[in-house]
């Protein structure tokens, strides 16, 4: 990570925390029954061989891309 750069420009990098780890239990029930409906943030659903395009689409923010679920095959290969 180039610090010289941000320290030469007068940049400030500001952060903060999020206990995550404290909420991750509670958010986990609520998913689990149904409390929270997540699918709403799913824009597009893929097979595991589309990866790569969708990534692609993800990064170039194309064709609406947003959050991408990826199905995968329960059958053995």
């Amino acid at each position: 990570f180039p610090v010289g750069f941000i320290m030469m420009k007068h940049l400030k990098v500001l952060s903060g925390q999020c206990p995550c780890q404290k909420y991750f239990p509670y958010v986990l029930e609520k998913l689990q029954d149904g409390t929270i409906d997540p699918t709403f943030m799913i824009t597009h659903r893929i097979s595991l061989e589309d990866a790569p395009t969708a990534y692609e689409n993800l990064f170039l923010r194309r064709e609406g891309y947003v959050k991408v679920f990826i199905q995968v095959s329960d059958q053995a290969v």
